[in-house]
């Protein structure tokens, strides 16, 4: 197996891609992941995993790094190890069509939703289709007597919208339950046999961002510690390298004077919302809040006020917000009734589960909650304070710097 030193030095040279909505992309240096790097090498080379099966769900804010990481992570093992392989895996169209000709993504999700008909247990059923099927790919990898990693990235939105029979739960539940009945077939044997393919051992990782997948999942009870499953927190990068970052892509959009203080408050790391401040608004900040801001009445404030909501007006959802207060623990009280901030991916929980990820200590992370964006508390706060939801960028920018 590759030595953890040997694999960090090659991690650290990495250039990825830094990518805007609008598809204008820059290449940057890959940073500060040690931390999660090592706990994917020390949780795939762990002792006493011959024969082991198990599955991990990771789950951080949309445009944090997972899917960044879990690439970087598997072309460098792939790279360097003999006894290892790491499969990433996203359902777009033009994947599937290269692994199955004459069959795009709409398709291979309707067949696995049909097959869901002929079984009483059909994620159980499905995920075996799938993880042979799999494999049978694979071995054109050579995947026999490794030990074998599989990360389905985008887990939530590119799955589990296109089957139609099941909830969230459902195909997760199947998964532990498939890795769980591997290890038990495997147990004093050392090896699995998983489709006719002998593996030393299988790691199923399942990414997500969506924290109303994360919490249908969460709320099966017993699931924790079914075919080794956990719960684990990944987050934006730490301040330092964000900042680092800031400067990089700065440079290499031939932009000076940048506020990367102003830029951390607003982002709070997060590479997505970067990418798109700096590639898609050319460092504008206003236009980039003022992005935000409509987000925020569009999904937060406008689904609960009228008719159908539990707000009569605007104004008793701001007087409401400053009673209880807009720290993500107090705040979701108000902006999460019939879970809207959930659903919208504004607030996270960061209980309860394992973090992989330091934490900053700021204003937008609670003990329970965290706004995935702090924009999001910024804008709240400035709502606040001027009573009213319509403020406007220099509102919530005032807010930051005061």
């Amino acid at each position: 197996m590759v030595s953890f030193n040997d694999l960090m030095s090659r991690v650290r040279s990495e250039r990825v891609e830094l990518c805007g909505a609008s598809g204008k992309c820059i290449h940057v240096g890959f940073r500060d992941r040690d931390g999660e790097v090592g706990w994917l090498f020390k949780t795939m080379t762990r002792e006493g995993r011959d024969g082991i099966a198990h599955v991990s769900i990771i789950y951080g804010p949309k445009g944090c790094g997972k899917t960044t990481l879990a690439k970087v992570f598997a072309n460098v093992v792939n790279e360097l190890s003999s006894e290892a392989n790491v499969v990433y895996a996203e359902l777009e169209e033009d994947v599937v069509r290269a692994l199955v000709p004459g069959i795009g993504l709409s398709e291979a999700l309707f067949r696995l939703s049909e097959l869901a008909a002929d079984y009483v247990h059909p994620p159980v059923r499905i995920v075996v289709d799938a993880v042979k099927f799999a494999l049978n790919v694979l071995r054109a990898h050579r995947v026999e007597g490794k030990d074998l990693v599989i990360v389905l990235d985008e887990f939530d939105r590119r799955v589990l919208e296109g089957l139609r029979y099941s909830r969230p739960r459902d195909l997760a539940e199947g998964i532990a339950k498939f890795c769980q009945n591997r290890t038990s077939e495997g147990f004093g044997r050392g090896y699995l046999d998983v489709g006719g393919v002998r593996l030393r051992s299988l790691w199923v990782v399942l990414q997500m961002s969506d924290h109303a997948v994360m919490s249908d999942i969460m709320s099966v009870g017993g699931l924790v510690g079914k075919g080794g499953l956990g719960y684990f927190l990944t987050w934006n990068l730490p301040r330092d390298s964000f900042l680092g970052l800031v400067r990089e892509v700065a440079e290499r959009t031939n932009s000076a004077h940048i506020d990367e203080g102003l830029v951390w408050q607003l982002t709070g790391g997060n590479v997505r919302a970067l990418a798109e401040l700096a590639l898609d608004h050319g460092w504008n900040v206003d236009t980039w809040v003022n992005d935000a801001l409509r987000r925020i009445r569009r999904e937060l404030a406008d689904p609960v006020v009228g008719d159908y909501g539990i707000f009569s007006d605007y104004s008793e959802y701001v007087r409401k917000l400053a009673r209880r207060g807009v720290g993500p623990d107090d705040a979701i009280l108000t902006i999460n009734a019939h879970e809207v901030a959930f659903k919208a991916n504004v607030l996270i929980s960061v209980s309860g589960v394992r973090k992989i990820s330091q934490l900053p200590n700021e204003p937008w992370i609670g003990e329970d909650y965290a706004y995935q964006l702090p924009i999001y508390y910024w804008a709240l706060r400035a709502m606040v304070k001027r009573g009213t939801v319509n403020v406007t960028p220099g509102d919530v920018i005032d807010e930051v710097t005061q």
